[in-house]
């Protein structure tokens, strides 16, 4: 039986409510700040569960981009996910295909044990880990063409099948595209030609400004329409916030 931590309320509360108050100093809006705050309770339920995304079939966004995306996805949608988990489920529920790759070995198994478990049959689902590269250290990872991470953990490792694997869709292909794995920045480069007008790119942790920095035409509105949530997420600390932005192609 797993035992969880009960977090003391009015601590959860005002460390929650600070955290909001410094997202809205920074970034100016005051809906962010109402709406962040009427999540407490809903945030407060997901801390003290002892269950975890793939149970609550819930992705790691920010709970607006939750609540925006439930009221736009459509049952003939088709997405494309770098990254699985909760999301996973989601998508599967909302939609008519999902196809998800992921680079962790033992978070695939737990996944896949999950959609089994739950006899999702509208998700192709691969495993594409990351693979020794010998040229690494003449890479910059930060290059959208180099398919790395710029993470240290995963130093010395390309992860070309897992950028790649979106290239065998004909172009404006997805309803939604969501980068939220590794080596965001190739990702979102393979990416951006598969959506549809209309479609969605979807980039967490955006707030990460070298994911976006190679791609300026992203902020032409001419181009791409930005939704911007900032705010908590299921199941991360009182302290912790997230951005996710939403780009629409015109």
């Amino acid at each position: 039986m797993t035992t969880v931590k009960k977090h003391n309320a009015i601590r959860d509360l005002v460390v929650y409510s600070l955290s909001t108050a410094k997202a809205f100093t920074r970034h100016g809006n005051a809906g962010t700040f109402v709406k962040d705050l009427a999540d407490f309770g809903r945030w407060r339920r997901y801390r003290n569960s002892s269950e975890g995304t793939l149970y609550y079939k819930v992705p790691w966004l920010v709970f607006r981009c939750i609540d925006f995306l439930e009221q736009w996805l459509r049952k003939d949608m088709k997405v494309y996910e770098y990254g699985s988990g909760g999301s996973t489920l989601f998508f599967a529920a909302h939609v008519n295909k999902v196809w998800s790759v992921d680079h962790d070995q033992e978070w695939y198994k737990i996944t896949k044990q999950s959609l089994a478990d739950g006899q999702i049959k509208n998700v192709d689902y691969k495993l594409l880990e990351g693979v020794p590269d010998k040229d690494f250290n003449k890479k910059n990872p930060l290059d959208p063409t180099s398919n790395l991470s710029a993470r240290r953990e995963f130093r010395g490792l390309s992860f070309d099948a897992y950028v790649n694997s979106i290239d065998e869709f004909d172009d404006q292909y997805f309803d939604l595209v969501v980068v939220d794995g590794r080596a965001r920045q190739s990702c979102i480069l393979h990416a951006v030609p598969k959506i549809k007008k209309g479609g969605i790119l979807l980039l967490d942790n955006a707030d990460r400004r070298y994911y976006l920095d190679p791609y300026p035409e992203l902020n032409d509105s001419s181009k791409w329409e930005q939704k911007i949530f900032t705010g908590h997420f299921p199941f991360a600390p009182a302290s912790v916030l997230n951005k996710t932005i939403a780009f629409t192609k015109k």
